[in-house]
């Protein structure tokens, strides 16, 4: 229940925030802030192949795989512009799981929810 409540308020708190930004037309409409280098970590023991897929990269998970660092453990560093970005782990080429650790996620509109990264 309490991830719920979370997952709702963080949706509520995004649309708000566009909301927002949408109806000041004298603010700049760009993120302010810089580009930045962002580390995803995924672990699964089982896994032969994990890939990054989200918003950044058209849901494409061939564009960004990521290397095995140590047994189980998977990571890719990409450079994403501020700004909320949503993705999703692909495991073996098929089976698309939000991040445990992500602190935010969104509706995917199917009944799934993204996982959700707010660069600043």
């Amino acid at each position: 229940m309490t991830a719920r409540i979370v997952r709702d308020f963080s949706r509520q708190l995004l649309l708000t925030l566009l909301l927002v930004g949408c109806a000041a037309p004298d603010r700049q409409q760009t993120p302010t802030g810089t580009a930045q280098d962002i580390t995803f970590r995924f672990e699964d023991a089982q896994a032969r192949t994990v890939e990054l897929a989200g918003s950044f990269n058209n849901w494409k998970p061939n564009e960004n795989p990521l290397q095995k660092t140590d047994i189980g453990k998977w990571s890719t560093t990409v450079n994403l512009q501020p700004g909320p970005h949503q993705y999703m782990f692909v495991i073996d080429g098929k089976n698309w799981y939000p991040d445990p650790l992500a602190v935010h996620t969104l509706s995917d509109g199917f009944g799934r929810s993204n996982s959700l990264i707010i660069v600043e």
